[in-house]
């Protein structure tokens, strides 16, 4: 399994956390965000990665790649902690 940090993600994806952070009000700095990529053989079974995000007290996984629209998955969850 490799870790990617936010940093190395594609300039896109970074572009697209951030403007989510901040339409849910969630204040970037002390959010981590890190993609996994599973080895081959694990790959085959599952995503072929997942990003994790974590603040204190609160983490989520979204599987990544393909057709996974994570950062989608991500909005709409903080939309809806926003809304409750």
């Amino acid at each position: 399994m490799q870790k990617i940090p936010f940093p190395a993600l594609s300039s896109g994806e970074r572009a697209a956390v951030l403007r989510v952070l901040r339409r849910a009000g969630v204040a970037p700095r002390g959010v981590c965000v890190s993609r996994f990529e599973l080895a081959l053989q694990a790959a085959a079974r599952q995503a072929s990665a997942f990003t994790t995000i974590s603040t204190p007290g609160w983490c989520r996984t979204y599987a990544c790649g393909g057709q996974a629209d994570w950062v989608g998955a991500l909005e709409r969850e903080l939309a809806a902690a926003r809304a409750a």
